[in-house]
């Protein structure tokens, strides 16, 4: 008899409890209005950093990361406008989209017909040039990045020092010059302009960059050049970059000069 009772007592027993969980949920609603999901913060920030320009294909790249509302930063080369309007517009252009910044990638970029190591021999020509693009373009920031040579200097950090590039970099340290160097952690390569497997790749390699053990592990500059997205297909594939990252690492995407330290 007592077994039957018990038996019969579970169901309203399961049934309170529900009608219990309920009623708080219902009272959570009624104080805040609504059920707040909690969001994902990974923490993780990418830094588009597009060489090279102002090119033919700028424009298509403005275009694209406009509709995204990506900010993107864009080192420019002074003697591709030197001498010829050729690209003015489509200078004033980025420079006037408030998603973009511009920064200094030397006037001449002499990395042309083997001339690589002979541009860094003089690490103070490479400094005149560096001055003279800042000058030309009207730039107002203290970041370079060097040509052909993933060199970094900000505050005590340094990276790339087995490069001939690094000479400009003892330069700017003993002089005591206000100027940050800018490297990269990972490039577009013109493959992932084509394959979209490439494509999956750097996004993965992207993914690793940010559980690695390094500095600043959560921050990783991507390396791109205006030239590579001369087709839709490229375009396309740059578009899937950015979606598949911000969905794989909830990432933001920031200017240079939000990095760590500069």
């Amino acid at each position: 008899m007592r077994i039957l009772f018990f038996l019969i007592l579970i169901p309203f027993f399961i049934f309170s409890c529900q009608e219990t969980k309920t009623e708080i949920k219902e009272a959570k609603k009624a104080v805040t209005g609504t059920i707040v999901e909690k969001k994902i913060d990974t923490a993780v920030t990418i830094y588009l950093t597009f060489d090279d320009g102002p090119y033919i294909t700028t424009p298509s790249v403005d275009s694209l990361l406009t509709s995204l509302n990506i900010k993107a930063s864009f080192f420019i080369v002074g003697s591709q406008m030197g001498g010829t309007n050729k690209y003015d517009n489509i200078y004033q252009a980025v420079k006037n989209n408030p998603l973009f910044k511009l920064y200094n990638h030397t006037y001449s970029h002499a990395i042309t017909k083997g001339r690589i190591n002979r541009y860094y021999a003089n690490p103070d020509s490479v400094w005149s040039d560096i001055v003279h693009n800042k000058e030309f373009l009207g730039l107002t920031s203290n970041i370079t990045r060097l040509p052909g040579s993933n060199s970094w200097k900000i505050g005590n950090y340094r990276r790339g020092t087995n490069l001939v590039a690094y000479k400009v970099i003892k330069l700017a340290d003993s002089l005591h010059l206000p100027q940050h160097f800018i490297g990269w952690d990972t490039e577009w390569q013109l493959n992932a302009s084509e394959q979209m497997r490439q494509v999956d790749s750097l996004i993965q390699k992207v993914g690793k960059l940010t559980i690695k053990k390094r500095t600043n592990q959560k921050h990783v500059v991507v390396l791109l050049h205006d030239f590579l997205f001369r087709t839709s297909t490229s375009l396309t594939h740059l578009t899937y970059f950015i979606e598949q990252l911000q969905i794989k690492y909830k990432c933001k995407f920031e200017w240079i000069e939000n990095y760590p330290g500069v």
